[in-house]
Formats: structure tokens, C-alpha cells, sequence
């Protein structure tokens, strides 16, 4: 299945210069700010979308080397959805 592209912006000004309101979302913008550092850092980034998500999948040349889950407020069902067993994500990372 492919899934669509994320959008982020290089510059959490631009969004609010151009009409989008990041303040709408404090999860949105802190997800670019990792964006924008993973970025900096120059990884390789991918996310996963399905029956879970995961914001950002980082590679190392054929291998997964992070899976970062951002959230502006941790609650139990997002907890939660972090630990699920059949969460793909997770199965990737502790079989790898």
C-alpha cells in the first residue's frame, strides 16, 4: 500500500506566515520541530501508517535504527497503542 507524503515546513514561521495555524495543533508543531532537528541531523526518514503509526522511522542503510512517536500528550490509549503486541513497529525494532 502506498501511502501519501507527510508535509512538514523547514521553518515553523512559514506555515503561520502563509495562513496555517500551527497553534491549532501543538502536536503538529511539535512534530515538525523533531522533523526539522532529524533533518539538521541529516537521517534518512521514512513514517509508517496503518492500524498503527509511528511519525518517523529512522534508516541506517537497510536498517531501521529509530522508530520516534511524537505526542504533545500522552494519554492511556496512545499509551497504550505503544505497547500493542501486534503493533508492526514495534515487532520491527525488537526483531532486527
Amino acid at each position: 500500500m502506498i501511502n501519501s507524503r507527510k508535509v512538514f515546513a523547514v521553518d515553523n514561521v512559514i506555515p503561520n506566515r502563509l495562513g496555517f495555524r500551527f497553534s491549532e495543533s501543538k502536536g503538529r508543531l511539535l512534530g515538525n520541530i523533531v522533523f526539522i532537528e532529524l533533518l539538521r541531523r541529516g537521517c534518512e526518514l521514512f513514517y509508517f501508517s496503518g492500524k498503527y503509526e509511528c511519525d518517523f522511522l529512522v534508516k541506517d542503510n537497510l536498517m531501521i535504527k529509530e522508530a520516534i512517536q511524537v505526542t504533545y500528550s500522552l494519554n492511556n490509549e496512545n499509551f497504550n497503542s505503544l505497547r500493542e503486541d501486534d503493533n508492526p513497529v514495534l515487532m520491527l525494532i525488537k526483531f532486527r
